[in-house]
């Protein structure tokens, strides 16, 4: 029981009634006698929902009504208290993300991460919205949905749990992100993006601050090297020309500027991955009426990678495999989109938007944080590990019934716990010859010098 005594009580306890009405008070969702409770508000709109696509408000009053015995309520009434509910919800989610830093669990399977302080994910996902709420989320324009917003998040490879998620308007480049990223970023962590949030400031800052960072780069930035003192300008193509591995010191930006010093590394891919890199890529060029140039089609037969961290910390196939990690959170938004319906929100104005979004964002932190837990609970007792994906859809099927064991009696501990090792042994992954790439990066040891703990 020692995962249910270090994380399922303090989750138990955070969504007991005490805690719960505690924030309702705190809220002003009791200023005034209400007939329904903040604790059915809690399990309706952040467990019973999870599996209902596009709730409408008949469905949200019956469910309501479904999990607080006596309740009598219309669509109307809940119409009526949205407000009230939408702040309520914003703040347990607010709570939960505070637990979620404090509760999650760094998985000891992967060595080479730990002469990080932690190694962050950050991406972004694209959720359309109604039409009518176009005038405070507007949509991307052309043929996208007319509204539309977009979930930031910030995920950790480290614990498997996220550090932060939050809504931001759909249009704009993520660069416009990291201004408030590099607040979120502490000395010795180690951030992955990939070209959405490509800068040359924003690298140099985290450079600054001891941070560490890796990206692809793109294939237009400015290229130097530096030649006996000198600095020249060099063609990308030009560098990897006849190589299968390149691992180098370059400096990115433009002439005029001060150039950042980084660590380029570049490893060729297979023939058929790049021959699929390039039947994609000139197919999406061909949809805007654009042709690949003969530099473009070559850059596509390796991945390229700038970062700070040197070659005794990350080995060159050490960084383009800690890169590939990087599509774990595609599939942390896949599972959220999939199976937690953060992007099906019917046709909800904005306060049941906000209850909604809130409510399953809320789930999401508690549904990867008890995957973080008995991911490394599994791993020691199988050496295999376990599917995001699958976990996360068995979690969201099982969600109500753990919302209906929330107190702190013993049976009802048990109960959870026993639902969330039954959902773990279901999601193992199949024994196979192809690893994953976390058991790839698990293959490599610590470096001999902790670059960390040198002042």
């Amino acid at each position: 029981m020692k995962i249910s005594s270090s994380l399922i009580i303090p989750f138990i306890r955070f969504f007991s009634n005490a805690k719960i009405m505690e924030i309702a008070i705190n809220t002003g969702f009791l200023k005034r006698k209400r007939d329904i409770l903040p604790d059915t508000i809690v399990k309706t709109f952040i467990f019973g929902l999870i599996s209902t696509p596009n709730p409408s408000l008949k469905q949200i009053a019956s469910k309501c009504e479904k999990i607080q015995p006596g309740l009598r309520i219309t669509k109307n009434a809940i119409y009526n208290r949205l407000p009230a509910i939408s702040e309520f919800v914003q703040h347990i989610f607010i709570d939960t993300m505070k637990i979620t830093l404090q509760k999650a669990v760094p998985a000891k399977i992967t060595k080479i991460l730990f002469q990080f302080k932690d190694v962050k994910i950050c991406d972004s996902t694209k959720i359309s919205l109604p039409d009518k709420l176009a005038d405070l989320w507007p949509g991307l324009g052309r043929r996208n949905a007319k509204s539309a917003l977009k979930i930031q998040g910030i995920y950790s490879l480290i614990s498997s749990s996220f550090s932060s998620l939050e809504s931001t308007k759909a249009p704009g480049n993520d660069t416009t992100y990291t201004k408030k990223l590099l607040s979120m970023i502490d000395k010795g962590e180690l951030l992955i993006v990939d070209l959405g949030y490509f800068s040359k400031t924003f690298f140099e800052k985290l450079s600054n601050k001891d941070a560490f960072y890796l990206s692809c780069i793109r294939s237009n930035t400015a290229v130097y090297l530096d030649k006996a003192g000198e600095m020249k300008q060099v063609d990308l193509a030009e560098i990897l020309k006849g190589h299968n591995l390149v691992d180098t010191t370059v400096f990115i930006g433009v002439g005029y500027k001060k150039q950042l010093e980084c660590r380029l590394v570049a490893i060729r891919l297979s023939d058929e991955i790049v021959n699929e890199r390039r039947r994609k890529a000139k197919k999406k060029a061909k949809s805007q009426g654009k042709q690949l140039s003969a530099k473009e089609i070559e850059l596509l037969a390796f991945n390229i990678i700038i970062t700070n961290a040197n070659g005794d910390m990350l080995s060159s196939e050490a960084v383009c495999d800690l890169y590939r990690a990087r599509w774990q959170i595609e599939l942390v938004f896949k599972a959220c989109k999939s199976y937690l319906n953060i992007d099906k929100l019917g046709n909800c104005g904005l306060y049941q938007l906000e209850c909604l979004i809130y409510g399953r964002l809320t789930a999401i932190c508690i549904a990867f944080l008890m995957y973080n837990a008995f991911y490394i609970e599994i791993y020691t007792l199988h050496q295999r590990g376990i599917s995001m994906l699958l976990f996360i859809k068995l979690w969201a099927d099982e969600a109500s019934t753990i919302s209906e064991n929330i107190n702190l009696s013993l049976t009802a501990i048990q109960e959870i716990y026993h639902i969330l090792t039954r959902i773990s042994k279901h999601s193992l992954h199949e024994k196979r010859k192809r690893k994953t790439t976390l058991e790839i990066l698990q293959g490599y040891c610590l470096p001999k010098i902790n670059y960390q703990n040198i002042a």
